[in-house]
């Protein structure tokens, strides 16, 4: 049995031939597009690239191996993935401006601290240059203060206070006990006049005697047990009788006490020397080397006026 296409008449075995036929066949399609049985030839078949249609495989086929869209997908495949990664990198760079402004605020701050810092530098370096001032105003004011006293006190005290230190060392007799306190010499400091330092050990034993080594009543609290070894003895405030060779433990409390006093004394001796400028400069050079020595060591000579002044025979 044959079935016959009823548009171009040809003739084929089977039904479903005759149906693929009419479907695919170009010839027919044409005479069924001119008597109005159809409104346009569509194929069946769609380029995977393009989506042009084909009437059979065989013809989409070979149209795909050289189809065109082939390349521009490739390309907009590429254009696509180059203005992605623009995209990532227009966002990191974003991203480092923003960090790169906050590192500028950062710095700016920094900055603005640091200048407060100076500012605040150089303002207490003004307050140390104007207390530096004050203080040499005062210590100067404190050496004049106390080389006056010490003349009045001199002027007042000598006669009482031998009378009645004499009859003391005569006796040979502690009276009280010894303050040999960091607040008792630092107070007896201020009494340390240039008189004192210029008459060397003299002046310094009596400066001791004066002003640490006896009482109120001018009692001697500080006597020689043995004139020829310089052995000196004193009581503590618990009542022991202690002794003191060569004055040491003496010379240990006072000499840290005195060091600025003794130091001031030779600035103004000094100073005196430069504004005389004689040709006996050299000479009273030595000679005030010489006076700073002796009272800086407090040595054998200090000793030895100590005991004439704090030794009497039993």
């Amino acid at each position: 049995m044959s079935y016959q296409c009823e548009f171009c008449s040809k003739f084929f075995m089977s039904k479903s031939s005759l149906n693929s036929h009419k479907l695919k066949a170009k010839y027919c399609l044409e005479i069924q597009k001119n008597i109005g049985a159809i409104s346009e030839i569509k194929g069946s078949e769609l380029c995977i690239h393009c989506s042009k249609e084909f009437l059979r495989k065989d013809q989409r086929q070979t149209h795909e191996l050289s189809c065109n869209q082939i390349e521009i997908n490739e390309y907009r495949k590429t254009i696509q993935t180059r203005d992605d990664t623009i995209a990532q990198l227009m966002n990191e760079l974003k991203i480092s401006n923003d960090k790169l402004d906050l590192i500028s605020k950062d710095l700016k701050i920094s900055n603005d601290k640091l200048c407060n810092t100076l500012t605040d530098l150089k303002v207490a370096n003004n307050n140390v240059e104007i207390y530096k001032k004050i203080s040499d105003e005062k210590d100067t004011l404190i050496v004049k203060l106390s080389t006056e006293k010490s003349v009045v006190n001199n002027t007042n005290c000598n006669n009482t206070s031998s009378s009645s230190s004499s009859s003391n060392r005569q006796n040979n007799i502690i009276m009280g006990h010894l303050d040999l306190s960091s607040e008792k010499i630092k107070l007896a400091v201020e009494s340390y006049s240039l008189e004192h330092y210029n008459r060397a050990s003299a002046g310094l034993a009596d400066w001791c005697i004066d002003n640490l080594l006896t009482d109120n009543d001018n009692n001697l609290q500080y006597i020689c047990s043995d004139k020829n070894r310089r052995c000196f003895q004193f009581k503590t405030e618990s009542g022991d009788i202690v002794s003191d060779p060569n004055a040491d433990k003496l010379k240990s409390a006072i000499k840290p006490m005195l060091s600025d006093r003794l130091r001031i004394h030779k600035k103004i001796n000094f100073s005196k020397i430069g504004d005389e400028s004689d040709d006996e400069d050299s000479t009273k050079s030595d000679l005030c080397i010489q006076i700073h020595n002796e009272n800086k060591t407090m040595g054998v000579e200090f000793e030895k006026e100590l005991v004439k002044k704090t030794y009497s025979k039993k």
